[in-house]
């Protein structure tokens, strides 16, 4: 039955059946209605699946929902067909894109719903044929997506399997693969794979709003289980804040643990799961390694860090702890930031905004957030390698498709070059000699002798110290001298 499958969705890759802008339309449709239809019972394999919070529950159909009803409402089938006939109207189309043919999509553990649906979407809306990935037998929600997907959406160009199928030159020909789990996937040219192993550092500067930011990253290492890959793993404070920040977070995670309640959850409901073991590998090593536990409960802790040795400082966390260690200075943290060489994928920086500026300047990371955890990040995957970093939406449809333009305009070189070729030799040199004598334009970079930053600073601290000293000479005189002569 899967080699059935698979091969409508070659087939249909050739025919390019899933290319026109109705059908677009019309599978994206079935896609929002079977999400929207279904939603009682996806909310309860959520529940049973994870553990996941009402709220954090709530936050991920939301923003399924909308991926999949941006792409829809972004759909111009007006403009399509007139894009596609614009070479027969004698107009360029420099921005046009073709589907690559397929997207196979292997979800995350984390945000699983999104995971799957948002890049079909996307996929979908490209032009391109879905085949999803998933083990049925390892979740509640990979049962009923499997088989709510397969009954709503055209069998010819959407699929649900079980494993990869051995066919790699279609896959090297006519697929991107999405791969949420980071497996060991054969590398391909046509490949999209998140990245989610690398790590995420916040940092706390002592210009920073500490209270605020204490509930920044407590609230993005506790949310959705502390399974975002964009969770901080690892929040470097400076030492003059460190007791100020502590004591917000141990504040704002005691309120966060004991207070999180589903108070929209029958009590017929399954219970959620207690998401963090005490003995689970990373609370061992906290032990083992001497940190502290500033609070801790059923559903995550904070911990202090004091050994710059500590193992912890690399690690990448899946769990509801956040680890925090002091800094001496800016230089410090950037030193501790790049230390493994690794970048980041994202970096949170709690301060003004010049140190901010400066932070995001030397700490190696694919996104810097100012004074904020964005919450829409924490939902979903790794944000593609070789793409920019969206909080939403994750994948677009360029992603899913390659440039193809159509140009019916001469270029302005052209018939310069082709007189070049076919006509007189003496003007091409003629030509090629006014180009290449003729210097570029002048850098108009500030005169050596203009002073840089440091320079400013010890002028700046010369005529400070020359006005103290003229100060003290005049009072000196001022005072001293009459002084001095009625004695």
């Amino acid at each position: 039955m899967a080699d059935n499958n698979f091969q409508r969705i070659r087939s249909a890759v050739i025919d390019g059946r899933a290319q026109a802008p109705r059908y677009i339309q019309r599978q994206l449709l079935q896609l929002h209605d079977a999400l929207r239809e279904n939603q009682a019972a996806i909310r309860q394999s959520l529940l049973q699946d994870t553990g996941y919070s009402a709220a954090d529950i709530d936050s991920e159909l939301y923003l399924t929902s909308r991926a999949i009803r941006e792409e829809y409402e972004a759909l111009d089938v007006s403009g399509f067909l007139e894009e596609e006939y614009s070479l027969a109207r004698r107009k360029d189309n420099l921005s046009r894109r073709v589907a690559i043919g397929a997207v196979y999509i292997i979800p995350c553990q984390h945000s699983r719903l999104y995971s799957t649906l948002h890049p079909a979407a996307a996929a979908i809306a490209a032009g391109n044929c879905v085949v999803v990935e998933m083990s049925l037998t390892v979740s509640r929600l990979n049962s009923l997506l499997s088989k709510v997907l397969q009954s709503v959406m055209d069998k010819d160009t959407f699929a649900v399997l079980e494993s990869r199928p051995d066919d790699p030159d279609f896959f090297a020909q006519h697929c991107v693969v999405v791969d949420g789990t980071l497996g060991a996937t054969e590398p391909t040219s046509l490949q999209t794979v998140s990245a989610s192993v690398t790590r995420t550092v916040a940092i706390v500067d002592r210009t920073a709003g500490v209270g605020e930011a204490a509930k920044e990253v407590v609230r993005a290492r506790m949310n959705f289980q502390g399974k975002s890959p964009y969770s901080p793993d690892l929040v470097l404070v400076n030492e003059f804040v460190l007791k100020e920040f502590c004591t917000a977070a141990v504040q704002y995670a005691t309120t966060a643990l004991v207070g999180n309640v589903d108070p929209d959850l029958s009590s017929e409901s399954p219970k959620r799961p207690r998401v963090q073991q005490p003995n689970s590998q990373l609370q061992k090593e906290i032990q083992q390694h001497g940190a502290t536990t500033l609070v801790s409960g059923s559903r995550g802790s904070v911990v202090l860090v004091q050994d710059r040795k500590s193992p912890l400082l690399t690690k990448k966390i899946s769990e509801p702890t956040l680890l925090v260690h002091a800094i001496r200075s800016l230089d410090d943290a950037i030193d501790l930031a790049n230390s493994r060489g690794e970048t980041h994928l994202a970096a949170y920086l709690f301060s003004d905004l010049p140190t901010s500026k400066y932070l995001s300047q030397f700490i190696r990371s694919r996104t810097s957030f100012a004074n904020h955890v964005p919450t829409d990040l924490l939902i979903g995957p790794a944000a593609p390698a070789g793409f920019a970093t969206s909080m939403q939406p994750r994948y677009t449809k360029d992603m899913f498709s390659r440039p193809s333009p159509e140009q019916v305009s001469i270029s302005p070189q052209h018939d310069l070059l082709v007189r070049f070729l076919e006509a007189n030799s003496r003007e091409s040199q003629s030509q090629t000699e006014n180009e290449l004598t003729q210097p570029l334009p002048p850098m108009n970079e500030p005169s050596r002798n203009a002073m840089g930053f440091f320079e400013q600073g010890l002028v700046t601290g010369g005529v400070l110290g020359l006005a103290s000293i003229l100060t003290a000479v005049t009072v000196m005189v001022r005072y001293g001298v009459p002084a001095i002569r009625r004695k």
